[in-house]
């Protein structure tokens, strides 16, 4: 995910053809996130069946009220009328911050083998 902003964010229309692999990296990325995802809510779940619909259906909805606000907010801001690289902008900062912020929760979030 990381190497894909950095990308989009020096991608100029002379160099288009790059975008294609990229593409590529934003897809693999967004697949690994997903899966790592959903893998950790299942081990939040367990083995507990009944509750486990209800948890994925929660994290189903709030990935995505979550991701209608987010572009709601981008295409209604002032930015996007008054600067052309604020899309782009816009497309480079909300993944990384987004990664930074999982990252740091990694970094001193408690495991099993820590207590």
């Amino acid at each position: 995910m990381a190497i894909s902003t950095v990308i989009l964010a020096f991608l100029t229309p002379s160099m288009s053809i790059v975008i294609y692999p990229t593409a590529i990296l934003i897809g693999a990325a967004q697949a690994l996130t997903l899966n790592t995802g959903i893998t950790l809510i299942s081990d939040v779940i367990g083995l507990r069946g009944a509750s486990g619909a209800f948890v994925f259906g929660c994290y189903s909805f709030l990935d995505k009220i979550s991701t209608g606000v987010v572009l709601f907010i981008i295409t209604n801001s002032d930015l996007i009328k008054h600067s052309k690289s604020f899309v782009r902008w816009a497309i480079v900062l909300v993944p990384s911050i987004s990664l930074a912020c999982a990252w740091i929760l990694i970094l001193i979030a408690k495991t099993n083998e820590d207590k």
